[in-house]
């Protein structure tokens, strides 16, 4: 349930929905008429998810939970023996690529590459946050003062520069009402377009 408004709803559905189903190893989707639940289409396919964070062993394979908990494991835990023959391969492959020069060298640039993205992702996280914390802050501001039109609340959720957020987040904190706010933003949006 959201309280108000908030962007990409159906990307937090997606995660609620995630968090409330999260023990399982193995989800499988076929595709069916929505209007219609009997209805399948029947085109052979399925969508298989695997999970590494599942709970449920005793409805799964147990090759498919110890494979899928190699999968999951930290560098030292990777290295136990979990009794399956396609983990011992791939264990013995990761050995020989780490042990091959050249392969480790690729191995630790590969290393070094998904680190940067990790920290460039986290970055960006905080960024977003950033953003989200700011606009929430400017219509909180206004919403104090009076009623916020839908199409100003819009603008004011589209808006990606976080410099400009900043600056209307100053200028809803000296308001005397959303009116008066509206203008100065329309102001502020034709100087930036003239530069």
């Amino acid at each position: 349930m959201q309280v108000k408004s908030q962007k990409a709803l159906g990307k937090r559905a997606r995660y609620y929905h995630s968090q409330m189903d999260m023990e399982r190893f193995v989800y499988t989707f076929c595709n069916r008429c929505l209007e219609e639940d009997a209805l399948r289409l029947e085109d052979g396919t399925q969508t298989i998810f695997l999970s590494t964070k599942g709970k449920n062993h005793s409805e799964v394979p147990k090759e498919l939970v110890e494979f899928l908990e190699f999968v999951g494991a930290n560098a030292e835990e990777s290295e136990k023996d979990y009794g399956n023959s396609l983990v011992r391969q791939m264990q013995r492959t990761i050995r020989g690529i780490k042990t091959d020069r050249e392969m480790g060298e690729r191995y630790m640039l590969l290393q070094e590459l998904l680190r940067d993205e990790k920290r460039e992702g986290r970055a960006e996280g905080r960024a977003e946050g950033r953003l989200e914390a700011t606009r929430d802050n400017v219509l909180s501001l206004l919403e104090e003062i009076g009623e916020i039109p839908e199409e100003l609340r819009k603008e004011i959720e589209e808006i990606d520069n976080l410099d400009f957020l900043k600056t209307l987040h100053k200028k809803a904190a000296g308001t005397e009402s959303v009116e008066t706010f509206e203008t100065e933003m329309k102001k502020l949006f034709e100087a930036v377009k003239e530069k």
